[in-house]
């Protein structure tokens, strides 16, 4: 009776607080002291990534680790500026490349990429040469996109479908129609046939010569059909230079750009299937604020397209994983992020999406990360984003949870290899940077002067192509 009574006293359910009392002993209860556990240290070999430490009240704090398997179900990260986000990318990225799996990160400000400049391992020069910095701001060394290059039928098509969706985006409704889609798959084909590039578009629109001089190598029938017949009557009488105007607004910005005109005007440049096939770290700098914001998100829909383009393409067996991470989000186009959401999960590639707030983000694109992205990373949140999030992370964490988080604070819910699903997390700083500014300025040149071509070259190859027609 004496030692229940003592038990008791212990261990009381009636009382809310129990200190503890080192006179009496428990043969059931063991009291540690701070020296007797072990400190918890981050994993340092491991193919986790890990993020930062969870805070709650266990004893030893858990690290939030997220392995690929985990990121392939897709990352959404939301917070105000200035409270991580891009830390968290970072160190996503630089993890990629210390396990040899290829990634792309997809810059619209550009401080980011420099940020994984500076910090890449200087381990020796075969991993130094996975890394390519695609940087439309080099003009005097253009890294080219070739839109054209497809490796079968199926590709050709794939090409030519983009590019139909590309005009219409930037065609008003009512100028639509099923000449125009016609004569852009005609035109792309003729150059399919011929290896010709982009910007050739507007020659073949413009020359008969030019045409005449590319169908000697055509074999399909249908084809030679078309310009044989169908394009000369749609050119002839009074609305034929007004028909031929209209087309070739379409395609002004490939040509007229000068930026994008070295960069599309090639043949061949950046290999976005051997970026995934050879673990390749691909860094996409598309700062407005040199490129302005127009060119930006126009390139950035184009690398968007050869992205999926290329991951969907990619046979399972040279698929090791891949990773796609983009900042700002919300200034993608929607239709290419819904099919990335859903598709990359089964073609073995991570989709990792970040941005501010999630009002910016639309209906349709919210609906899809909200309904299909397994793991979120939450920053502090602004009032109507964080009662938007907020479903996501209660009970533990309501509005005002997350708008009084602290920077490099975030609640994260997802499957981590942890025992926590929901919790709050304290972001590991960024690794230390390594690289001073002349080295940074030697990688990102390194991947120009390897892939790019001079823009003098560049220039001398279009005035050649556009004289072979007279």
């Amino acid at each position: 009776m004496t030692r229940a009574r003592e038990r008791s006293s212990i261990l009381s359910p009636q009382n809310d607080l129990h200190m503890p009392n080192f006179e009496r002993s428990e043969p059931r209860l063991r009291l540690v002291s701070n020296a007797e556990r072990p400190a918890q240290t981050p994993p340092r070999e491991s193919g986790a990534a890990n993020l930062g430490t969870f805070e709650g009240r266990s004893l030893s704090h858990d690290h939030l680790l997220v392995d690929f398997d985990q990121l392939r179900r897709g990352l959404y990260i939301s917070g105000q500026p200035r409270v991580g986000k891009s830390t968290a990318i970072l160190r996503l990225a630089l993890h990629d490349f210390a396990q040899g799996r290829g990634a792309c990160v997809v810059d619209p400000d550009g401080e980011l990429i420099n940020g994984i400049i500076e910090r890449l391992p200087p381990r020796n020069q075969a991993d130094l040469d996975r890394v390519i910095v695609f940087d439309p701001a080099n003009l005097e060394w253009p890294i080219g996109i070739d839109l054209l290059d497809a490796k079968d039928s199926f590709e050709e098509d794939y090409a030519i479908q983009f590019m139909n969706e590309l005009i219409e985006r930037i065609t008003p409704w009512f100028a639509r129609g099923p000449i125009l889609s016609q004569i852009i798959r005609n035109a792309m084909r003729l150059l399919f046939e011929n290896g010709g590039r982009l910007t050739d578009i507007s020659q073949i629109l413009t020359s008969p010569a030019a045409v005449k001089q590319r169908l000697g190598a055509v074999t399909d029938p249908l084809l030679r059909r078309y310009w044989e017949h169908v394009w000369p009557m749609l050119i002839k009488g009074g609305d034929g230079p007004s028909t031929v105007a209209y087309v070739t607004s379409k395609f002004s910005q490939f040509v007229e750009d000068r930026c994008l005109r070295n960069i599309f005007g090639q043949r061949g440049g950046l290999d976005f299937r051997r970026v995934i096939d050879e673990g390749q770290l691909l860094l996409v700098d598309l700062a407005r604020g040199t490129l302005g914001s127009q060119r930006a998100q126009f390139l950035g829909l184009i690398v968007l397209h050869c992205l999926e383009r290329a991951v969907m393409r990619a046979p399972a067996s040279t698929r090791g994983g891949f990773s796609v991470y983009l900042d700002e989000v919300h200034e993608f186009d929607v239709e290419n992020l819904r099919r990335m959401i859903t598709a990359f999960p089964k073609k073995h590639a991570a989709l990792v999406m970040a941005n501010q707030s999630a009002d910016d983000l639309g209906i349709r694109l919210r609906e899809a990360i909200l309904g299909s992205v397994a793991n979120f990373l939450v920053f502090r949140q602004g009032l109507d984003a964080a009662s938007r999030l907020e479903a996501l992370t209660q009970p533990r964490f309501d509005d005002r949870d997350l708008m009084s988080l602290k920077d490099h604070h975030a609640v994260y819910r997802g499957d981590t290899t942890g025992p926590r699903r929901v919790g709050r997390v304290a972001l590991s700083p960024p690794p230390r940077v390594l690289h001073d500014a002349r080295i940074v300025a030697e990688i990102r040149q390194r991947a120009a002067t390897s892939i790019g071509k001079e823009k003098w070259m560049v220039e001398a190859m279009m005035v050649a192509s556009l004289a072979s027609d007279k």
